[in-house]
């Protein structure tokens, strides 16, 4: 069992595991969580707390035992931000502040030592 192929999904490493979430795959966007163990060499799909909006083009940062995805493209406007527990794969969302539009998408981006999120760049989505 592994993920099927995919674009514009995120991925990070904490422990020994790279967990990927969303991006686009054949049938559209996709919101599963995977985590590869490098030592074992295998795949596994992590079950959420709860399912979330698909989504592409968004960023991942592993800031203490979380997951934070920030931002993306959607089927919806909002893509709001949220972070995944990597024990309890329990979701919680996030608020954001600052100068920071709910559609931003492939941006780039960074932590601090002292676990701040630095987001430079991307392209925000409007509506005509």
């Amino acid at each position: 069992l592994k993920p099927e192929p995919r674009v514009g999904h995120s991925a990070v490493v904490k422990d020994g595991k790279m967990y990927i979430f969303g991006g686009k795959g054949k049938r559209g966007l996709l919101s599963d969580l995977w985590s590869f163990d490098f030592q074992k060499k295998e795949w596994t799909r992590k079950q959420l707390s709860r399912q979330l909006n698909p989504r592409k083009g968004h960023m991942a940062f592993v800031i203490g035992n979380e997951m934070v995805i920030i931002g993306g493209l959607s089927d919806y406007l909002e893509t709001l931000s949220f972070s995944i527990d990597l024990d309890s794969f329990v979701l919680s969302e996030i608020e954001d502040f600052g100068n920071f539009p709910q559609s931003l998408r492939y941006a780039s981006g960074a932590v601090l030592d002292n676990n701040d999120i630095i987001i430079y760049g991307g392209m925000e989505f409007k509506s005509k």
